[in-house]
């Protein structure tokens, strides 16, 4: 099945992966370099700025399931699991699971009065 990679693109520098002629390979580095470090930043530049505008997440079999939070131009993993199913239900149910909360559908029919 092989690896996924999650990557968190930083959108106020990304002009730096157009303008820096080595950002393909600095990104693959990073993404090799990632399985022993867990996180990894990428610099790159445009010869006036420089900037770390990518950051890749350490690689986990495709066969993983994986909760990521992503914001405040961070992203970190929260739990990661193995065949918990393909229903996105079943997977929130078993994340919530895995992190010591139980997810419970709320119940939206009206009562009457």
């Amino acid at each position: 099945m092989g690896y996924n990679t999650p990557i968190l693109v930083l959108n106020d520098t990304a002009d730096l992966l157009r303008s820096d002629a080595n950002a393909g390979p600095k990104i693959l580095d990073a993404i090799l370099e990632s399985h022993r470090t867990k996180t990894q930043s990428v610099t790159l530049t445009n010869g006036r700025l420089i900037a770390s505008p990518v950051i890749v997440l350490e690689p986990k079999h495709a066969d993983a399931t994986r909760l990521l939070v992503v914001g405040q131009n961070s992203i970190e993993e929260l739990a990661e699991l193995w065949y918990c199913g393909s229903k996105p239900e079943d997977v929130l149910k078993a994340l919530a699971d895995k992190l010591g909360y139980r997810v419970v559908k709320k119940n939206h029919a009206k009562t009457k009065e």
